[in-house]
């Protein structure tokens, strides 16, 4: 039984840690915030409002990857704040 909980575990150990290292949370900083896809179109979800809690990914140029719920797209560095969280 171990070694079937150590097997199934040991995955979950370490993709946790890579989200962890690759992610980390953000507020908006503009009064909304319009995602948009990799080409630089508005997606079709709702505006972000200011001080919303936002995780944030890659960075591309002067964009950044933000997850909002289930909303995903990019937005100008700009608009967004990383947050130092401990």
């Amino acid at each position: 039984i171990s070694l079937i909980a150590l097997l199934g575990l040991l995955p979950l150990a370490y993709f946790s840690r890579q989200l962890e290292e690759t992610t980390r949370s953000g507020v908006i900083i503009v009064t909304e915030a319009a995602l948009q896809d990799e080409n630089g179109a508005n997606t079709d979800s709702p505006a972000i409002p200011e001080a919303t809690l936002v995780e944030l990914s890659e960075r591309r140029g002067d964009n950044v990857l933000v997850r909002w719920g289930s909303y995903e797209g990019w937005l100008p560095h700009e608009a967004v704040r990383p947050l130092l969280l401990k």
